[in-house]
Formats: C-alpha cells, sequence, structure tokens
C-alpha cells in the first residue's frame, strides 16, 4: 500500500508540474492555427492526409472501421470528431513549421561527422554472444537422474560430439530444433550466473553443467562479439534527425516568442496563478 501510495503522490507531482505548461502550449497552438489560417494553409487539402492517418492507424490496431474507432475513443473520454481535429489541427501547425522554421535548416555534412565523434559513446554497442544450449527440465524427475543424463551429455560433448547433434537428440527445451541456437544476447539479457560463464568463454567452447533454478544447462558460445562502434553510415539518418531537431529548437523558440509578442493575448489573473506563463 505505501509503494501505491508514494506512486500515486509522484504522478500528482508530475501532474501538476505537467499542467503548468499546458495553458502555454494552447495558446501556442491557437495562435499557430491562427497565422496557418492567414497564411492560406487550406484545410481542406489536409483532409485526404488525416483520412490516410486514421485509416493508418485502424490498419495498425486491427479496428475494422470509423464506428468502431469512435467507441474506443469514446472509452477513453474522446470521440472520432475531436480525434480528427486534433490530428487536422497537428498536420496544419506541423505545415507551418515547415514553412516557418524547418524548412529553412539545413544539416551539412561536417556536422554530422563532428557529431558523430563527439558521441561515440551513444552509437558503442555493448559486446554480446550467441549462445547454443543443452538444457534438462527438472519437472518431475529425482535431481540425481537429472545430473546423471546431463554428466551423460558432457561427455559426450568432450568426446567431440557436435554440439548441434546432441542438443536435438537429448535437450528437453524449445530450442532443440534449432540444434540447441536461442540466439544473441548482452550481459544484460543474462542471470549473473550464465553471463560469467558465457563471456568467459571462446568461440566454439561450451561451458560445464549449469545449475538453474529450473533445472540444468550447458551452454556453447557460437559467436562472441566484443564491444564496437556503429558504422557513421549505419547511424546517419539518426544523427541528421539530432542535429537537426537541435539547430531546429532555438529557431522554434524565437519564433514562438516573436508570435506571442506580434499577438494581444488576455489571460485572466485566477489562470495566471494556476499557469506558468512565460513572456505572456
Amino acid at each position: 500500500l505505501q509503494d501505491v501510495a508514494n506512486n500515486l503522490e509522484e504522478l500528482e507531482v508530475l501532474f501538476e508540474e505537467r499542467k503548468k505548461t499546458r495553458l502555454q502550449e494552447m495558446i501556442e497552438m491557437r495562435l499557430m492555427l491562427q497565422m496557418a489560417a492567414e497564411r492560406g494553409i487550406d484545410t481542406a487539402a489536409i483532409n485526404h492526409d488525416v483520412d490516410q492517418y486514421i485509416q493508418s492507424l485502424m490498419d495498425q490496431n486491427g479496428i475494422p472501421d470509423a464506428k468502431v474507432l469512435d467507441q474506443v475513443l469514446q472509452q477513453r473520454g474522446s470521440n472520432l470528431k475531436e480525434y480528427r481535429e486534433m490530428v487536422q489541427d497537428r498536420m496544419i501547425i506541423d505545415g507551418l513549421r515547415n514553412q516557418t522554421v524547418y524548412g529553412r535548416i539545413t544539416v551539412l555534412t561536417p556536422e554530422i561527422q563532428a557529431y558523430y565523434q563527439n558521441h561515440q559513446e551513444d552509437f558503442t554497442l555493448p559486446p554480446e554472444v550467441r549462445l547454443s544450449e543443452i538444457v534438462f527440465l527438472y519437472g518431475n524427475k529425482p535431481q540425481e537422474i537429472m545430473q546423471i543424463m546431463a554428466e551423460g551429455v558432457l561427455l559426450k560433448l568432450e568426446k567431440g560430439e557436435k554440439f548441434e547433434d546432441v542438443a536435438r537428440e537429448y535437450s528437453e527445451g524449445d530450442s532443440a530444433r534449432e540444434g540447441g541456437d536461442i540466439g544473441n544476447f548482452k550481459v544484460a539479457n543474462l542471470s549473473e550466473k550464465v553471463a560469467n560463464i558465457a563471456f568467459s568463454l571462446e568461440n566454439g567452447q561450451h561451458s560445464g553443467i549449469i545449475e538453474n533454478d529450473w533445472g540444468l544447462q550447458i551452454i556453447k558460445v557460437a559467436q562472441k562479439l566484443s564491444k564496437r562502434v556503429r558504422p557513421m553510415e549505419e547511424v546517419r539518418q539518426a544523427i541528421v534527425q539530432k542535429v537537426y531537431e537541435e539547430k531546429a529548437q532555438p529557431e522554434m523558440t524565437a519564433f514562438l516568442n516573436r508570435l506571442i509578442q506580434d499577438s494581444y493575448i488576455f489571460v485572466p489573473k485566477k489562470y495566471r496563478e494556476q499557469f506558468d506563463l512565460d513572456g505572456f
């Protein structure tokens, strides 16, 4: 109960902090929609994009038609009409942002290269191992019998029998039909015991018998990948987006400040006391 109370308190604090900025965001949105209308951004032209977005949303979530979507939205305190208007407003504002700010920003190759060099840790992949396993599940079998079975299989491996063949014949896990292959793992994805063993082995080596809560396990390292930095071309688009956003943010803030300064906005005192308003 104490944990629930603490979580509720944290949510209330978060809500109050978020609420303080909500009024300013709503004002900025109304101002941008007004400017978009003055610039002749046609809402009718956006209707097709809105239809496509909503249809894509229904397709992705298995919603058969707009009536069902409306019912889903009503369960969440909204409806299709309100949701459609929200999507339309967002698309109009995105169009205005592209016209006034984002469309004027370019990201140059030297900037991409500099970001890549200065943020190597962001693009560094941790060590990984590709593992195969042979498992013996406790179930109703006596632990002594399990130990004898595992030791017999381990002896076969030490005599040179292929791990994959032995796994297919003797392993009781779902991975048996794949020759024991269970995929790639980072340290964080394994128990401490298995991680310590797996990362101490070299390619092609197998472990001894590992005792787990659910049974016994023998693992093999099929491939070991060291810590490595992803090539720049592989992360280029992510860097472009990051640099683009960093360059756009101050420009967008300046644009909104000018928009606010050039507009007449009246906010009653009671709302000023409830919400944080910057620049009004």
